[in-house]
């Protein structure tokens, strides 16, 4: 009988532990259930010649079930590649900006409709918005819509067709519309409200309830202006012994525009040293100090009598150089990310070093490829019965102008590889281990390059919408160099940067002349903030430099240069996002998850009887 009570008794416990168990999955799932929304999109339809005849208003659902951040679109409703694109950047600048783990969720995206045309990247702004707005469990007011590209750091960007876009908002009944900022419009035309705008995150709150603000972080590093300060001396002072050199000399009229544009940019690196923007001045004495060098060995006759021998000379020992930098004991160096950083630079200037030489080699300066030559046009119909002694002379002559100038053109690309080689014993300066440790592994590395080089695909294709062409051989040559496992550190850099560039073109598209001025120096602030929410234990060094470079270049009106390297600092901001191997990935999940479940109150009450009982 007490055998018989004491089963009984096991079996109701067992009962118990079962069903708090299946309380506990219950909650678990209840917690990470599914969740929907969906936004309006604007899309238009175009004719043969690209041109707008129309438009129309297109619903986009999602769906987010938990899963390990899957992306399905429907297939039936969805005509443009572009858009796919857009779907699959949006979403990753959307969980990178408003700090969403969107690993452990699956995306199921569905556009309303058969004839959906959303030409270009048009559409990415709205997409980023509805990621953020679900994840964080809040609707979408439905009296808002956007239009506008979206790309690193949530920078929205110009787009076409802006004047249909708010004619379509405004006959659908909208009460407003947000588009990239200095985009041009007709602002009498139509009576919805138009907010212009340039940060996602201001985007993201007028579509209402909730708002985001983004936290700001301090990024002071004690060494920086130190380091940077030591960078422009060396390079500052190498420009002074170049003038020096100089002085005394008489230069050929056909170099004084590069004399003159030497010491151009060593003036503003004056000012720049003055204001304490060093990385500045240093960068603008680099740029003079590429054109005294070119002016000295353009003079240097004995060097261009060598000029072959040289060429080898230094080849050999950029090739010794790079030998050493992969070595083991110097990757060990690379202890953290500001000495990833620095690393990048070292390693793109070497290459950048081993192309110049690489391409003067590759100049045939045989004179027996000149023979078959023909005269110019001008030479033939003015002597169509030059004798046939007359044509040999003619022929030398033009033999010689070859010789010289491939041998100038040597001698040129020549200088540039030696002042690139001289930089880098400057940036190995640089490597002084300060921050967080850095983890990562050659797999890290090569995945990491990987995506870059996939996005930049990616790109490609919209890039085609516009029928923009001249990155594809970049694009192609950045794919053929994420499958060398000796140059991962060379394919992030140089990556990120084509990237970067890209970015600039598709951010660009659009703003005129008029509004050139205004928007660099909205990019620039832009720049600024985004890099002000860096964390204070990864300094980045490469997006604060290039973003002090980017205000030096636009307070001295080069607009174009200094938006160019607006969008290097903010592309370069992400590297940190690509080094993140899997495995941190899933740990920064397990500690979200943990904390967020020990929150819910259904949780600790199962979890607890569970302790009771068991």
């Amino acid at each position: 009988m007490d055998k018989h009570k004491s089963c009984s008794h096991s079996g109701l416990r067992l009962f118990f532990k079962a069903a708090l168990i299946l309380s506990f999955v219950f909650c678990f799932f209840s917690f990470q259930g599914s969740k929907t929304n969906s936004i309006s999109l604007l899309a238009v339809s175009e004719n043969e010649a690209g041109e707008i005849v129309g438009g129309s208003l297109v619903d986009l659902s999602l769906k987010v079930v938990p899963g390990s951040g899957k992306i399905y679109i429907g297939k039936d409703t969805l005509e443009e590649i572009d858009t796919q694109i857009s779907v699959i950047n949006s979403q990753k600048i959307a969980c990178q900006i408003f700090d969403l783990n969107c690993n452990k969720y699956d995306f199921y995206y569905d556009f309303s409709g058969s004839a959906l045309v959303l030409k270009g990247p048009s559409a990415s702004s709205a997409i980023a918005i509805l990621v953020a707005k679900t994840l964080r469990g809040q609707t979408v007011d439905k009296g808002v819509v956007i239009t506008g590209s979206l790309n690193s750091g949530g920078l929205i960007g110009v787009v076409g067709g802006i004047e249909e876009k708010i004619a379509i908002a405004d006959e659908k009944g909208f009460k407003r519309i947000l588009i990239p900022i200095f985009s041009a419009y007709n602002a009498s035309s139509n009576d919805i409200e138009v907010q212009e705008v340039i940060d996602i995150v201001d985007a993201y709150n007028f579509f209402g309830p909730d708002t985001y603000e983004l936290p700001q972080k301090s990024i002071s590093y004690d060494s920086y202006s130190t380091l940077m300060k030591t960078l422009a001396d060396d390079l500052c002072a190498r420009s002074v012994y170049f003038e020096q050199v100089l002085d005394p000399m008489e230069i050929k009229d056909s170099l004084n525009a590069s004399l003159a544009q030497a010491r151009q940019n060593y003036n503003s690196s004056l000012s720049a040293y003055e204001l304490g923007n060093f990385y500045s001045s240093a960068s603008f004495c680099y740029t003079a100090n590429l054109n005294y060098r070119s002016i000295l060995d353009e003079e240097n006759t004995s060097l261009k009598e060598g000029i072959d021998e040289q060429l080898r000379e230094l080849d050999k020992n950029l090739f010794l150089r790079e030998r050493e930098l992969l070595s083991s004991s110097y990757l060990n160096s690379v202890q953290t990310l500001n000495d990833f950083y620095v690393y990048l630079i070292i390693s793109d200037r070497l290459d950048e070093a081993q192309a110049y030489i690489e391409e003067a080699q590759s100049l045939n300066s045989s004179l027996s490829i000149t023979v078959a030559l023909p005269f110019d046009n001008e030479t033939s119909s003015t002597n169509s019965t030059v004798s046939e002694n007359q044509t040999q002379n003619i022929s030398v002559s033009k033999e010689k102008n070859l010789e010289e100038d491939i041998t100038s053109r040597k001698t040129l690309l020549y200088s540039y590889a030696l002042e690139r080689y001289y930089t880098i014993e400057l940036w190995e300066k640089l490597l002084v281990h300060s921050g967080e440790k850095l983890h990562f592994t050659d797999e890290t590395l090569d995945t990491a390059c990987m995506k870059i080089s996939r996005e930049l695909t990616m790109k490609e294709e919209v890039l085609k919408e516009y029928g923009i062409t001249f990155f594809d051989k970049e694009i192609s040559e950045q794919s053929a160099l994420s499958r060398n496992p000796t140059k991962e550190y060379v394919c992030l850099y140089k990556g990120l940067e084509l990237s970067a560039r890209i970015n600039t073109v598709l951010n660009s598209v659009g703003v005129d002349n008029e509004t050139l001025s205004a928007y660099a120096n909205r990019v620039f602030e832009f720049t600024q903030t985004r890099l002000s929410q860096r964390e204070s234990g990864a300094f980045p060094l490469i997006p604060v430099i290039y973003s002090e470079y980017a205000g030096d270049l636009i307070s001295q009106e080069q607009y174009g240069t200094g938006i160019l390297y607006a969008n290097f600092a903010l592309t370069f901001a992400d590297l940190d996002l690509y080094l993140n191997s899997q495995s941190e990935e899933e740990e920064t999940f397990l500690r979200e998850f943990l904390g967020n479940l020990f929150a819910e109150p259904l949780f600790m009450l199962g979890f607890l009887l569970l302790l009771a009982f068991t």
